[in-house]
Parts: C-alpha cells; sequence; structure tokens
C-alpha cells in the first residue's frame, strides 16, 4: 500500500525534499491563482518563456510591498 513501510530514510528524505518543494508549489500556485498561469497565449518556446517570464515578474512585483516591509523589519532588529 501507499505510504507504508517507507523506512526511516526515505521519511527523513521525504521532509526535507517537502520543505523546499512547499515554496516552490506555493510560488507557481500564486502565480497560476493571480495571472492565469499554466495556460499559454503563444505558440513556440520562446513566446512561452517570455510569457513565463512576465508571470514571475508580475508575482515579484506583486510581493514587492511585503518584502519591503520584511526586509525593513530585519533591519530594524540589527540596529537595535
Amino acid at each position: 500500500k501507499r505510504g507504508k513501510g517507507e523506512g526511516r530514510w526515505n521519511e527523513k528524505r521525504n521532509k526535507v525534499i517537502s520543505k523546499v518543494r512547499y515554496v516552490v508549489e506555493r510560488t507557481f500556485g500564486s502565480i497560476k491563482l493571480w495571472f492565469g498561469g499554466m495556460k499559454t497565449r503563444y505558440k513556440g518556446l520562446s513566446k512561452v518563456h517570455f510569457q513565463h517570464l512576465m508571470e514571475a515578474i508580475g508575482y515579484n512585483l506583486y510581493r514587492l510591498p511585503y518584502l519591503e516591509v520584511k526586509v525593513k523589519g530585519l533591519i530594524e532588529e540589527e540596529r537595535a
């Protein structure tokens, strides 16, 4: 059966992988939700790649205010 008897090594390995996977999946999920990602408007690898880059830039710009607040908080903590 699935997930039974994997052993301790696989459990530790999966835990490490899941921490990285969480960050990546969250990012792609947000792009899909906010910008309609996963649907291509163009044909051709270079055009689809460009579309994905624009979605990634949009994602970063969308998160920019939060990131600025977070960085300012870290800087203030270091000064204190």
